[in-house]
């Protein structure tokens, strides 16, 4: 958990996962953002086929605004609004 507050690639965020998806919560509320797209784009990619991870509003209100560009932004609120989780 302690490098959660770094700056994560793509391997950081794909890694939380190995550890469980109630982890993998935790770790992504508390990220301090993305190194690059690849990265946010990773991210993005894991919450599109984890449920769990989309309906976390604590994980939304912190990686959202960490998020590289409108189009990752767009398309996260886009999934969130989809499922049924936006606020």
């Amino acid at each position: 958990m302690n490098l959660a507050k770094v700056y994560q690639d793509s391997d950081s965020i794909l890694n939380a996962l190995e550890y469980g998806i109630k982890f993998a919560v935790k770790y992504y509320s508390a990220i301090g953002g993305f190194v690059d797209y690849n990265a946010a784009n990773t991210f993005i990619d894991i919450v599109e086929k984890n449920t769990q991870i989309l309906a976390s509003n604590e994980v939304y209100e912190n990686v959202y605004e960490k998020l590289v560009n409108a189009p990752l932004k767009s398309r996260y609120t886009k999934l969130r609004k989809k499922n049924g989780y936006k606020k």
